[in-house]
């Protein structure tokens, strides 16, 4: 899972991302040391608890987005999970999302462990 994190952090203009399960724990993230871990599972924990009410994580396939004056914020349900991009305010829509939806794919593949593994969070 980091991996396919990883790959997605290689994109243009994405500062970093995370795959949450639907209950707020983080399974895997990829981001900067800036943000410490006990930010990261605070985010995880209100995306999850907001999903529903947002819409994503109900087995649709859309993404939301947040537009902000310095950044964009990406949202995925993926096999049960969540997927979060951090992005820069100037990344380009076209290849992130091409990049989205080869993550996506990918992650598909692996719901097994997502379910049966949290992997720790780095510091």
């Amino acid at each position: 899972m980091e991996r396919v994190l990883e790959q997605l952090n290689g994109t243009p203009g994405v500062i970093g991302s995370l795959l949450c399960d639907l209950t707020g724990t983080v399974r895997a993230h990829a981001f900067p040391p800036l943000f410490d871990e006990k930010m990261l599972q605070e985010t995880a924990a209100e995306l999850a608890d907001g999903a529903f009410a947002l819409g994503i994580g109900n087995g649709g396939g859309d993404v939301a987005e947040f537009r902000f004056s310095e950044g964009r914020i990406l949202v995925k349900p993926v096999a049960d999970a969540l997927l979060l991009l951090l992005c820069s305010r100037g990344v380009n829509s076209h290849l992130l999302a091409l990049s989205l939806n080869v993550a996506s794919a990918k992650l598909h593949r692996q719901p097994r462990e997502m379910q049966e593994e949290t992997v720790p969070l780095r510091s």
